[in-house]
């Protein structure tokens, strides 16, 4: 009987999740309240740099210019060996823009949004700002 109410309760769970996922607005995110923080080991000026797991580790996958499908950067250690949907920190080391990554092909916003950071600017972890694992695409904005 404990095992079948536990069954029950997981898909009702399930069940409910995902409806709240599904009428779910994507949210734009903007980090600049951050503060500035030198680039983590091997991300180069001009890029914007990412890694596979939390704490700038496993990485850094680096892109200048405007990206819009990160399954074309391969990545051994991520799902699918491509960047799409595998970083967990990230690091703005552009020269003077806003870096945008995004959680749909193209620059466009799916189930997540987006998340926008300001130059000189990191995230260790982006689980906290409930981004970990969504980035299709980058661009950039804001250029001074």
């Amino acid at each position: 009987m404990k095992r079948v109410l536990l069954l029950l309760a997981g898909v009702a769970l399930l069940l409910f999740g995902s409806a709240v996922a599904a009428n779910a607005e994507p949210v734009e995110r903007t980090v600049d309240e951050v503060s500035a923080m030198a680039a983590p080991a091997g991300c180069d000026l001009g890029n914007v740099c990412f890694w596979v797991n939390s704490g700038y580790r496993d990485g850094p996958g680096q892109l200048a210019g405007t990206n819009n499908d990160w399954r074309v950067f391969a990545h051994g250690s991520c799902p699918g060996d491509t960047w799409n949907n595998c970083a967990s920190s990230v690091y703005n080391h552009g020269r003077s823009c806003w870096a945008y990554l995004w959680d749909g092909f193209n620059r466009t916003l799916g189930t997540l949004g987006n998340i926008g950071l300001n130059r000189e600017v990191g995230i260790s972890n982006l689980a906290d700002w409930g981004f970990n694992d969504a980035a299709s695409s980058n661009s950039w904005s804001n250029c001074v």
